[in-house]
């Protein structure tokens, strides 16, 4: 190998032409690369040759498997962030409460972003957490109105007292809320 790019892929001179190693690489064992292929590393190492760690792929290919592999920027990750991860629990936490555009309107003034970052964050179409069981919330049963709420966070369970503020507003958001 020659050198190094940028971005870290091996550079190989061959009759004085510079040529991406890892496709010199791919072409030696596997045979020509279509023009639409990029080579891609299973390894996801730029600078690796081994024929073995090598596929073709696409810009669509490549990254989806970034994505799959979890190397993707998101969160606090991603350089253009507004929001932190314990902002963003805070939103979703505040809003289970009191879900209104009006309440919606009014956390995305508390926290200086636009509403519609807030409605991103509380429908979940941008910071994702990972996949958490679907009940987080038991022990409030139509027959026993009286019984204590048990909220699940961060695999922590929380009992809400049955003479709390909070346990009149969950309970309030959980009779309105609609059953999935």
């Amino acid at each position: 190998m020659l050198a190094l790019n940028r971005g870290g892929y091996g550079l190989i001179e061959i009759d004085g032409e510079r040529m991406l190693a890892h496709r010199v690489s791919y072409v030696a064992f596997n045979g020509p690369i279509p023009d639409i292929r990029w080579v891609c590393h299973c390894c996801d190492t730029p600078c690796c040759v081994r024929p073995d760690h090598l596929f073709l792929g696409n810009a669509e290919i490549d990254s989806r498997d970034m994505v799959a592999k979890g190397r993707s920027a998101k969160g606090e990750k991603q350089h253009l962030h507004q929001l932190t991860w314990n902002e963003v629990r805070e939103i979703r936490a505040a809003y289970a409460i009191a879900p209104s555009s009006h309440f919606l309107r009014l956390l995305a003034k508390s926290f200086g972003v636009s509403s519609q970052i807030v409605r991103r964050v509380v429908t979940e179409k941008t910071w994702k957490e990972e996949p958490v069981p679907k009940k987080l919330v038991k022990g409030f049963h139509d027959n026993n109105p009286l019984s204590p709420i048990i909220i699940t966070v961060d695999g922590h369970e929380t009992e809400v007292p049955v003479d709390s503020e909070e346990y009149g507003k969950l309970k309030q958001f959980l009779i309105r809320r609609p059953s999935r």
